[in-house]
């Protein structure tokens, strides 16, 4: 009631402003071009930012925009909602972001840009304890898929800001974005086409940057896809010209040398032909030719790239696509590139984070484990827990549908997951592990490996929350999202458009497949079931986010008792007890030291306190 009371004073407010502008100077005051100013009063001291009088009248004569009918316009002037950051509950505690400080609301206002009708509730959480340093809660979102602002079904960026109050309550500090540079559209923009400019149906570098500000107030950091090993071959002007110089000969082209060439067959997958020259390609697509990283020249463009997106644009972060590939088979030349971008990105942010992407398993020389301790980069992702259909389950796949399915294996699996966690952060040789369950280049865990299975995609999501790093996870699995490879072995399946409303589907078809939401239930619906999926992955990055040494901390075992796992965790004097319940039936946990803070349980409740509370079957507790 307060804070429509709040809104209806703004209101009245504005509307007698409006008034007394238009008896005032302000209302037909030109600036110094001469043009009628358009009036605006972003810091709310009641004069016009532009011309300095008494607020009102002009093009838009109203410090705060109101949307009392819920037509997504402003009332007041019919501009869209969400310009400008107005709620009267917003954060203004800048060094906690995630504080509330509307003291006649409390459990409003945290997050104020956006479509309000996204806002997720803070109501029973723990209050957050964030570290400002490379260490979060990650989520990636597919650009092209998540929302569309404009109508014109493809996902843009100034859908994904409309969508950072969401983002922000769901938990997550950081968001990675696939490609955004223009880009050949299918292929999810992996094959790029000018690395200096944004693809047109995503929006302008105005966009971008507004994007960039309105994440960082909000306590979000923002990593980039960067694609280095190739580009498309369709309206890329590297590739046209570099190819139109080497049938030529002309070896005074600025772009000669820029892939590689062959006029005999290699003999091997990676090499297509066309007009009579053979060109190395992505492994991943024949229409994605391989740059020749090793020339000095594609060097200094991609440095120049490096300027703009971090020195000019300021993102948190890279995440560098194929990683192994930028060489084939020389693992060596693989890990000195990834130093040299390092190296240049530092030069603009000293701290930057960047993850690596090495598509393969933990071990050998082009394993993950070699790429973290023989470069400089800050994480490589953990592909032992993710799922990929045609090599494994993943760890914590795996022993979820084994558990689930059986309980008699409760203790191996428990015993089997704190494996797999040690093993990654020993792998990770004192940097950050990046773990995950499913990414754009997967089948998602919800569909294809749980079936929908309430229990299992909660119960998964909850065991990778208690790893040590920095977990990705995939948008939409927040409210089970289909996804897997299509007969015509398209990843549009695994693309789709997010679900924000079971009623209103989006219209975003991704590499033209039609998208299938059968047995999805929409954001907006599941924000508003206290049971829901989505409710239980927010609750579980809380806990992350209120306890520091979760995501910091190295694991010690201090007791598998039948599948009732407890792991302790120290990290900065903070020490947290993490007690999981592997098994199918009601168990208690006790804790060694502290007071029992919070659990996460896929049905049902914890009850109890102190040292020992009753656990339902696959939950989790934290002892602090």
């Amino acid at each position: 009631m307060k804070k429509y009371l709040k809104i209806f004073a703004s209101l009245l407010f504005a509307l007698v402003m409006a008034l007394s502008c238009l008896l005032s100077a302000c209302g037909g005051k030109s600036d110094d071009s001469g043009d009628t100013c358009n009036h605006v009063d972003v810091n709310d001291d009641g004069l016009c930012d532009n011309c300095g009088e008494p607020f009102g009248g002009g093009d838009t004569g109203h410090s705060e925009h109101v949307d009392l009918n819920g037509d997504g316009k402003c009332d007041l002037g019919g501009e869209p909602m969400g310009s400008i950051p107005v709620d009267p509950g917003k954060d203004d505690d800048k060094d906690d972001p995630g504080k509330d400080d509307d003291k006649d609301d409390p459990d409003k206002g945290d997050y104020s840009f956006g479509d309000s009708n996204y806002f997720v509730s803070t109501d029973g959480l723990l209050k957050e304890n964030i570290v400002n340093d490379k260490y979060g809660t990650f989520y990636e979102i597919g650009v092209q898929s998540y929302c569309d602002s404009n109508g014109d079904n493809v996902g843009d960026l100034q859908g994904i800001i409309s969508r950072l109050p969401y983002i922000r309550g769901m938990g997550y500090t950081g968001i990675w974005l696939t490609p955004v540079v223009d880009a050949w559209p299918r292929q999810y923009g992996y094959g790029a086409r000018d690395y200096m400019k944004i693809y047109p149906a995503y929006g302008t570098f105005a966009d971008f940057d507004e994007l960039i500000e309105k994440a960082h107030e909000l306590g979000i950091k923002v990593i980039c896809d960067m694609v280095f090993n190739h580009t498309s071959d369709s309206g890329c002007a590297w590739w046209n010209q570099a190819f139109a110089a080497q049938k030529s000969g002309d070896t005074t082209n600025e772009y000669y040398g820029f892939y590689n060439f062959s006029k005999r067959n290699p003999g091997t997958s990676n090499w297509e032909q066309r007009d009579g020259w053979y060109f190395e390609c992505s492994q991943y697509y024949g229409g994605m030719p391989d740059l020749n990283l090793d020339n000095p020249k594609v060097k200094e463009k991609l440095a120049e790239v490096i300027k703009l997106w971090v020195g000019d644009h300021h993102i948190d972060g890279m995440r560098l696509d194929a990683v192994k590939n930028y060489f084939n088979d020389q693992p060596a030349k693989n890990k000195a590139f990834v130093d040299w971008i390092v190296t240049e990105a530092q030069k603009y942010n000293p701290n930057i984070y960047v993850v690596g992407e090495v598509y393969s398993g933990k071990d050998g020389a082009d394993g993950t484990n070699a790429y973290y301790s023989g470069t400089k980069a800050d994480s490589f992702f953990w592909f032992e827990d993710g799922y990929f259909p045609d090599w494994h389950d993943g760890t914590i796949g795996y022993w979820v549908n084994t558990v689930v399915n059986n309980a008699s294996q409760a203790s191996s699996a428990a015993d089997n997951y704190f494996t797999s966690m040690q093993s990654m952060i020993s792998g990770s040789a004192g940097k950050i592990p990046a773990p995950f369950l499913d990414q754009h280049d997967t089948d998602r865990v919800a569909d294809a490996l749980f079936k929908h299975n309430a229990t299992k995609i909660k119960f998964a999501h909850g065991l990778l929350s208690m790893y040590t790093g920095n977990t990705f996870t995939y948008y939409g699995d927040e409210i089970a999202m289909n996804g897997t490879r299509t007969m015509s072995e398209s990843d549009g399946q695994r693309r789709m458009g997010f679900l924000w409303d079971t009623n209103n589907p989006p219209k975003i078809q991704v590499d033209d497949v039609a998208p299938n939401y059968a047995n999805v239930t929409g954001a907006l619906q599941q924000i508003a079931d206290s049971a829901s999926i989505l409710n239980y992955y927010k609750e579980a990055n809380n806990l992350r986010n209120a306890f520091p040494a979760i995501i910091r901390g190295t694991p010690t075992k201090v007791s598998n008792n039948g599948g009732v796992l407890t792991i302790k965790k120290t990290w900065n004097g903070q020490t947290v007890h993490i007690v999981i319940n592997f098994t199918g039936s009601q168990k208690q946990a006790t804790s060694p030291a502290g007071t029992f803070q919070k659990a996460i349980c896929p049905s049902g409740k914890a009850t109890g306190s102190g040292s020992s509370v009753t656990l339902p079957a696959y939950s989790i507790a934290v002892f602090a």
